[in-house]
């Protein structure tokens, strides 16, 4: 097994070794269903230009429709939302949650 603190198992863990330091090193970000909802309703036409162009399938013939409505502007960082569960607790934070302004 590769999950222990036994280090004479450890010359198997090298290949997922690479694969945890990313893990750890990420920078983890949260959103919640209900902002992101609220950003999708609110900011579909800004933010997919495709839906914005009448007839943009005739008049650009050959491009790729595959759309993306990016989130990365509308995360907050995981130490945020830990921070605010530490300083307001469950309540605090589940009614940020709730308001979706998380």
């Amino acid at each position: 097994m590769c999950l222990t603190t036994d280090p004479g198992s450890w010359k198997f863990c090298q290949p997922i070794q690479h694969y945890l330091a990313q893990i750890q090193q990420a920078q983890w970000s949260v959103l919640s269903a209900r902002r992101a909802d609220k950003l999708l309703r609110e900011m579909l036409f800004e933010r997919a230009y495709a839906l914005r162009v009448r007839a943009f399938a005739r008049n650009y013939a050959g491009a790729d429709l595959d759309m993306h409505f990016s989130l990365v502007r509308d995360l907050q960082p995981l130490d945020e939302f830990l921070r605010i569960l530490r300083e307001h607790g469950m309540p605090g934070l589940v009614s940020r949650l709730e308001r979706g302004t998380l």
